[in-house]
């Protein structure tokens, strides 16, 4: 009666034209593409349930061979096949391509429910009811069971289908033998790539980062081609696969500019490097082409550029080596082992060559060879690059020893030239440092007076309180002055002044001002800044009214009066404007736009500005030297450019809770490295006063 049972379930096969499988234990892998049948899904958009329907009408073909080529190409294939075992497996199907990008199982047994399973490129290990890199999927089907299986194929890439049966310990013991020859392979890549980014570190050429870049891609594609992308972080699974150009397009473009490098093609071969130039164009579009979204498009370019490269570089390396340059030859046997390979994949794809997986082999082999080989190629290279420098060194040597021959004779002959302005040029140096010394002198005496006008610290902080003084002359005396002084009322008064000029005419200002400043007090003791700004206004344009050009004299300043008590602020200002910070905001109070001096303008009188100070509010009276400084790393060797009061309150309204001598620290370094080595343009003051 089980004989019976076992002949009705056969029966649908031995019916059909197909030829069974059966699986026996002890037999090798098996090839069994050639007892599939197949059928081209044009539209791609077929469901299972139509698919059985079309099988049932006939619509499926025997397959030729073991092997299905149907290169690049959007169609779904779908294979049929029956299956029953002779023997307890396990038993399992795999794909021998394992980087097909989707590849669905459709199993049942004995006529039951069909189950399917997903597997390739789409699936990540994590969710494969096997976790391997192949593409095994089991057939649980006893001895005397019948299987009937339907499996559908999808790929962006060139679609090769190949599929084989067996048990899993043989599918093992096959990829274990595999892997072994894979693993010299990916170490042999790796010691090569590891090495020559070694040698780019240590000498900064281009061509060994070209040639890091070209193995890298080249391992990756080798990767793909075996299936081992799926080994790789997932999300770089879905950019690799989505952008199924990537990998070959980079591998070319970095190959390409190998060769034009290392090749030197711009000495030797100047024709040959702009044809390699326009070969980049060839992956620039694939890659282009995938984005837009015509993928296979792009492939196709990529194997175009693949064919055309793979002569070019056997053609250009055969011209450079018959042009003398010797490290062509190990070039060529590099390039000429991997290309043979990978031409040779190419054309199974593109004329639908039988396929082998030897075909694999041969392109891992030259890709071995070929890292032997440019490694060879490459140290060649540097020891030529080595003999060349150690030449021009002694060209360089030479020529360096004659012309110190030549320089010594010239020297004999300048050397009594040398001696006789020597002793003209001594007595003339002698002559200058004492009048240097002399003027040198009274500019230290003139400094010395300055200093004794202008308010001392001890002085600066009886009347101000807490407080700090930025003051940076340019040169020895300054056009730059403060003044400080105490009304009866106990009202503190402070003056910043910037004087017409700097150096000894500023100087001379400075003094004129400050004796003014003094009349004023006498004639104002209630301090009133506009009224002590218009005073000695009207006192330096009487004093410098018998000269026209120094009737233009004057100086530019902020005058305040400020009760530390009350808080009460007055200020007058003249052309400069005072900033008071208050918890990290600014708060300006603008200037007269007029000098303490003539002006083109009908003057009028300057006005007070009037302010109530909080507690912690730090004011700051400035002259513009600061913000007028050049500088700057990206302008220094130009000239440089202004530091600008935008900076200067940005810098003091972020650091204004700073201790005064951290805030001229802080000024004083970042002046410093503004400047640079460019000279200091003006006289620079600036005073805070923390209320």
């Amino acid at each position: 009666m089980r004989i019976f049972f076992i002949l009705l379930l056969l029966l649908p096969a031995v019916l059909r034209p197909e030829k069974v499988v059966t699986l026996r234990p002890g037999d090798p892998i098996r090839e069994i593409g050639s007892n599939l049948e197949y059928f081209r899904d044009s539209t791609a958009s077929l469901n299972f349930e139509t698919v059985c329907r079309l099988k049932s009408e006939g619509r499926f073909l025997q397959s030729p061979s073991n092997v299905l080529n149907f290169n690049l190409t959007s169609d779904v294939i779908w294979l049929h096949g029956w299956f029953t075992a002779d023997g307890v497996g396990p038993w399992y199907l795999e794909s021998n391509n394992p980087s097909i990008t989707r590849l669905t199982y459709y199993i049942r047994v004995n006529h039951g429910e069909w189950r399917f399973d997903t597997l390739g490129l789409t699936v990540p290990l994590n969710r494969r009811e096997l976790h391997l890199y192949r593409l095994i999927h089991p057939i649980d089907i006893m001895p005397g069971d019948t299987a009937e299986v339907f499996i559908s194929a999808f790929d962006y890439a060139p679609l090769l289908i190949q599929i084989r049966a067996g048990t899993l310990d043989r599918f093992f013991e096959n990829d274990h033998q595999g892997n072994r020859l894979h693993g010299v392979y990916f170490g042999l890549i790796i010691m090569m790539i590891l090495y020559n980014a070694f040698l780019y570190v240590t000498n900064r050429e281009s061509v060994y980062l070209y040639y890091v870049g070209y193995m890298v891609f080249n391992a990756l594609f080798v990767s793909i081609v075996n299936g081992y992308l799926i080994l790789l972080p997932e999300w770089m699974d879905v950019v690799l696969i989505s952008q199924s150009t990537i990998i070959p397009a980079l591998f070319s473009v970095f190959g390409v500019l190998f060769t034009i490098t290392f090749l030197n093609l711009a000495k030797y071969a100047p024709v040959w490097r702009k044809i390699m130039i326009a070969l980049l164009v060839l992956p620039a579009t694939a890659f282009l082409f995938t984005l837009l979204g015509f993928g296979r498009t792009g492939f196709s370019l990529l194997q175009l550029g693949g064919m055309l490269f793979a002569v070019c570089t056997l053609v250009v390396g055969i011209v450079v080596y018959l042009r003398g340059y010797r490290p062509a030859k190990f070039y060529l046997l590099g390039f000429g082992s991997y290309f043979i390979g990978l031409f040779f994949l190419i054309m199974v794809d593109v004329i639908h060559l039988p396929y082998h997986d030897e075909a694999i082999v041969v392109l891992e082999i030259g890709g071995a060879m070929e890292a032997i080989m440019l490694s060879f190629a490459i140290g060649d290279k540097l020891n030529i690059s080595t003999k060349e420098k150690q030449l021009a060194q002694a060209e360089a040597l030479r020529a360096a020893t004659e012309n110190e021959r030549i320089i010594r004779e010239q020297n004999v002959v300048l050397e009594n030239k040398v001696n006789e302005r020597t002793k003209e040029i001594a007595l003339q140096k002698d002559i200058i440092e004492d009048k240097n010394k002399d003027i040198l002198g009274s500019i230290q005496y003139a400094r010395r007076i300055q200093k004794a006008l202008i308010a001392s610290d001890i002085k600066m902080q009886k009347i101000l309180g807490d407080h700090f003084i930025f003051y940076r002359p340019k040169d020895i005396v300054s056009g730059d002055f403060y003044w400080a002084e105490e009304t009866p009322a106990g009202d503190s008064l402070l003056c910043v002044g910037d004087c017409t000029g700097h150096g000894v005419p500023g100087a001379f200002m400075s003094l004129l001002n400050i004796t003014f400043l003094n009349e004023a007090l006498t004639r104002h003791p209630d301090g009133d800044p506009a009224a002590m700004l218009n005073y000695v206004r009207k006192q330096v344009i009487r004093s410098l009214a018998a000269d026209a050009e120094g009737g233009k004299d004057g100086m530019d300043a902020v005058m305040i009066r400020l009760n530390r008590k009350s808080g009460e602020l007055s200020a007058a200002c003249a052309n400069n404007p005072m900033w008071i910070v208050r918890k990290n905001e600014v708060l300006e109070l603008p200037p007269d736009k007029m000098p303490v001096g003539k002006h083109h303008m009908v003057e009028s009188e300057f006005r007070n500005k009037f302010f109530r100070l909080e507690k912690n509010d730090l004011l700051i009276l400035f002259t513009d030297g600061y913000a007028d400084q050049f500088g700057g790393e990206k302008y220094g060797k130009a000239g440089g450019k202004k530091f600008k009061y935008k900076n200067l309150m940005a810098l003091l309204q972020t650091h204004s809770g700073l201790t005064g001598d951290v805030l001229v620290k802080l000024l004083d370094d970042t002046l410093a490295e503004w400047k640079g080595n460019l000279e200091q343009v003006d006289d620079i003051l600036l005073i805070g006063i923390r209320y």
